[in-house]
């Protein structure tokens, strides 16, 4: 009896170390496709502040600055503002910042606050179903990704970035 328990119990250790091994392996295989998969612009639908579907596919013929924040994130109301500053440096920049918060009124009051309606060309988009994490594989407030005209991806940070390098990485 005691042999079977035993044996039961290391059978059981060797399935959750299997399974935890399992999971690490495809945690690690997707992340590797998401890498490859977000060096051209991915598509992604997303919800405008006008409840409209957007696609991401839509935005061509300007580099695209991809700015996933959140409006209750400290370093992302210091990106918005420096964002507003350096407004100059945009001008031939299509900026779309996307959100998981769901509250509209939330969201147009932070741009509002941010006064980023002053900006050339900006959307703001709700993600209503982790499309950006499934896409471009973090939840990190704020990461930024920048792409050419080409649709090719030219630079990524995720945390907090000095508008400095931002603005330096736009093609």
């Amino acid at each position: 009896m005691k042999h079977q328990v035993k044996l039961i119990l290391r059978l059981l250790l060797l399935t959750i170390i299997g399974y935890g091994v399992y999971k690490v392996v495809v945690s690690y295989s997707n992340k590797k496709e998401i890498e490859v998969n977000i060096q051209e612009l991915p598509n992604g639908q997303f919800i405008s502040l006008s409840n409209e579907v957007v696609n991401l596919h839509d935005y061509k013929g300007k580099p695209i600055l991809i700015i996933y924040f959140h409006p209750e994130c400290e370093h992302c109301q210091y990106e918005a503002q420096a964002l507003r500053l350096n407004r100059e440096a945009l001008i031939n920049t299509q900026l779309l910042m996307i959100t998981n918060d769901n509250s509209f009124e939330q969201v147009n009051l932070f741009a509002e606050n941010y006064k980023l309606w002053d900006l050339e060309a900006i959307d703001i988009l709700i993600d209503k179903r982790d499309v950006f994490y499934k896409t471009f594989g973090t939840s990190m407030v704020p990461s930024v990704f920048i792409y050419d005209s080409k649709r090719q991806l030219q630079n990524k940070y995720l945390g907090e970035t000095k508008p400095e390098a931002i603005m330096a990485s736009l093609p």
